[in-house]
């Protein structure tokens, strides 16, 4: 997945939430990412917190559009 988000130059926001299998180690790799620079990529352990970041982001996107 990171991969692919860095060869498509990705810019809009990306809420992730994994569950499952080997989660902790893929959420490690996540935030490593954006520790490396991946502003646009959010990690979030929940579905309710990966929801609220959803909404805050989409609320922030819509404050500057009307700016």
């Amino acid at each position: 997945m990171l991969t692919a988000i860095e060869k498509m130059s990705l810019t809009l926001p990306i809420v992730v939430r994994l569950d499952g299998t080997n989660e902790t180690e893929g959420r490690a790799l996540l935030v490593q990412a954006v520790a490396g620079g991946r502003s646009n990529l959010h990690v979030e352990a929940t579905m309710l917190e990966a929801a609220r970041r959803v909404v805050q982001l989409a609320a922030k996107a819509g404050r500057r559009e009307r700016s």
